[in-house]
């Protein structure tokens, strides 16, 4: 029985253990990675320093300017903005705004390999930020679409109540509220649903 419990105990310390260095091991990738992004970001701001210099400028090197992501994300931000991104996901977009700008700063700056670290981040949110946005639309028209059938539904139904004017107004003004909805004009459609012209009273 001893010699059992004295195996089990064995057992549970290497076990321990193991644990312990796995834990370790993996807070050692960690530190690892930032000393070596705070060694990598410490040296390209010493050979800014130095690019311009006489002499030794010759001899430094800058990393590649990160011309391409830089256009990328810029170009994304502004379909974002077409779309409406800072009127349907504005905290969101204010986040990924203020990351903008500091990328934009260290580009600026020449500090080419922070800024293309950023960059592809800012590549990759913006993508996911476009994802979440289209879902969004795609939720808001089709509740739209939905307050469009119910008001066609109510309308359609005094038809035979309306003289031939009447009747024109009302395709009129239906074909105008689906072509707000087509056209992702969603609050304009709101203003225009409660707008009904042949509201009685």
């Amino acid at each position: 029985m001893d010699l059992k419990m004295g195996q089990r105990n064995n057992r549970l310390k290497c076990l321990s253990l193991l644990l312990v260095l796995l834990l370790l091991s993996g807070c050692d990738d960690v530190i690892k990675g930032r000393l070596s992004d705070f060694k990598d970001a410490s040296l390209e701001r010493v050979k800014v320093m130095f690019v311009d210099a006489p002499l030794i400028g010759r001899w430094v090197k800058l990393h590649p300017k990160p011309t391409f992501l830089h256009q990328e994300v810029e170009e994304a931000i502004s379909a974002l903005k077409a779309k409406g991104v800072e009127k349907y996901l504005p905290d969101e977009f204010a986040r990924f705004e203020k990351e903008w700008q500091e990328a934009k700063k260290l580009y600026a700056e020449r500090l080419y390999l922070q800024a293309e670290k950023k960059l592809k981040t800012l590549a990759k949110e913006a993508k996911d930020l476009n994802e979440k946005l289209d879902k969004t639309l795609s939720a808001l028209k089709s509740s739209a679409l939905q307050k469009y059938k119910e008001k066609e539904a109510e309308l359609t139904s005094r038809l035979s109540s309306m003289n031939e004017e009447d009747r024109l107004k009302l395709k009129v003004y239906l074909f105008y509220l689906k072509s707000l909805i087509e056209q992702g004009r969603l609050e304009e459609f709101e203003r225009e649903l409660k707008k009904d012209p042949f509201r009685k009273g």
